[in-house]
């Protein structure tokens, strides 16, 4: 018995996707293997499109041999029922090409391995036309005929879609085809298509996407093919958020309609594109934008671009995102500058980090800030409570060494609970600060739920509950529980 060993340890050390000891296998019996140490871990697979990568075009894999079949052992992870089996001696052979032809066909004649887009996507758009050929000959592009016209079309490969006609394949192909080719700049195949006698598919994607990209003479082929032209406010925005100003200045000079709408002067604001901004400004067209232009300036941490809107004579709309973003995302320059720049300040009511930030290493410094700027701000509960949820007992500290926590919320204790952090509960223990366990029946039902048995047996353990309710606590977790 043997399996196949793909990802080669040269193109494994450069994409980074796996450690030196962990190797990812495919075997005929249509499993797909992690070896790891002495183990062979093998998860379930039927497709040879997983030894492929669309963004390398030559994948490499390994002939891995079985020693010993009666060392092959299954096994089931209780609850979600997952499959795996291991496997402690076998022999890895030398390397092949997937996209060599004999090796292609012998693993095609296995009958193990099923032909599917993917695999004619990535077969399509890195030309392997001697590998289309070997597959048609032998009905192995059935139901995959599209995908070829779109995916030769996006690679730029007119040679494919000459092939595809010479072959009188069933014609499919999608919008996909002269949208891709317009993004990646191949006019080559644009004018294949205009010439190919096929009725043309597309939308407004083909001039956005030239326009994102920066595809100048993709927009004066469209212009000028006399095909009806379908385009959106997408194609000025994507152009804005780029900082593609030769490709603004060819809008407004093609005599074509311009459309856009605030989120041109907003992208190109949050991308930090000036230049672009100044051509808006100096454009002569009329300006639309709103207060997501500052506010996302602020979030991305561009005080140039700040400082260009507060230059710019342009009325300026913001609030208090503004600050409340820049805060957020660490940028205590960007907070600075509002509160030296003269502008009325907008802010929160009540300072606060959410969950997705509150593990930053920057919370402290823009805390401190904030405490140290002089402007008259509160504190929301959110984010103790959050600090409290990720185990970060810094925070708490910061809090309570100046003077601004006074109470300990039920929330934070069944956030540290649910999160499985004794430290946090161990800190609240020891702050001095007045723990509240009224309601301890529902925060350790909760931790149970989830469970973290350890952290119900430290509330039993920790002197916080009185010695005559332990008893009936564990009763109604064990009654709860049953019910659950």
């Amino acid at each position: 018995m043997y399996i196949l060993l793909f990802l080669s340890q040269t193109q494994k050390e450069k994409e980074n996707l796996y450690t030196p000891e962990l190797y990812p296998v495919m075997c005929p019996n249509n499993y797909m293997s992690y070896k790891k140490s002495d183990n062979d871990l093998i998860i379930e697979v039927n497709k040879l499109e997983h030894i492929l990568d669309n963004d390398i075009g030559v994948q490499k894999f390994r002939l891995v041999f079985l020693i010993n079949n009666n060392n092959l052992k299954k096994h089931v992870v209780e609850g979600d029922g997952f499959e795996y089996y291991t496997c402690d001696k076998f022999i890895i052979g030398e390397e092949y090409n997937f996209f060599d032809l004999k090796i292609l066909r012998k693993l095609i004649n296995t009958n193990k391995y099923e032909i599917t887009k993917k695999c004619i996507s990535t077969i399509s758009s890195f030309n392997y036309i001697n590998i289309l050929d070997y597959l048609n000959k032998n009905n192995k592009l059935s139901n995959c005929t599209s995908v070829i016209l779109d995916c030769a079309s996006k690679n730029g490969h007119v040679n494919v879609l000459d092939w595809f006609m010479y072959n009188l394949l069933p014609i499919e192909y999608t919008e996909n085809a002269l949208c891709w080719a317009s993004e990646n700049g191949y006019i080559n195949v644009l004018e294949w298509w205009k010439n190919s006698g096929l009725k043309l598919k597309y939308n407004g994607d083909a001039l956005c996407n030239a326009s994102a990209k920066g595809h100048i003479d993709v927009l004066e082929w469209w212009k000028n093919s006399g095909l009806e032209l379908s385009y959106s406010i997408w194609s000025l925005n994507c152009a804005s958020e780029e900082g593609h100003v030769d490709v603004l200045e060819w809008w407004k000079n093609s005599g074509l309609k311009l459309k856009y709408n605030g989120d041109a002067l907003c992208n190109a604001s949050a991308k930090g594109h000036i230049d672009v901004l100044e051509w808006w400004k100096n454009s002569g067209l009329e300006l639309s934008y709103s207060i997501w232009s500052l506010n996302c300036a602020s979030e991305e941490g561009h005080v140039d671009v700040l400082e260009w809107w507060k230059n710019s004579g342009l009325k300026l709309k913001y609030s208090e995102n503004a600050m409340y973003w820049a805060s957020e995302n660490g940028h205590i320059n960007v907070l600075e500058w509002w509160r030296n720049s003269g502008l009325d300040l907008k802010y929160p009511e009540n300072i606060h980090f959410s969950s997705y930030v509150i593990h930053e290493g920057y919370v402290i410094e823009v805390l401190d800030w904030w405490k140290n700027s002089g402007l008259p701000v509160e504190y929301s509960y959110t984010t103790i409570n959050n600090a409290s949820y990720h185990g970060i007992v810094n925070i708490l500290e910061w809090f309570l060494n100046n003077g601004l926590l006074s109470k300990c919320s039920e929330i934070s204790l069944l956030n540290a609970s649910c999160g499985d952090h004794i430290n946090v509960l161990e800190w609240w223990k020891k702050s001095g600060i007045e723990i509240p366990t009224g309601n301890i029946h529902k925060i350790l039902v909760q931790a149970s739920s989830v469970g973290n048995e350890h952290v119900v047996e430290w509330w039993f353990n920790s002197g916080l509950l009185p010695p005559n309710r332990i008893e009936s606590l564990k009763k109604y977790i064990k009654k709860s529980n049953k019910h659950r």
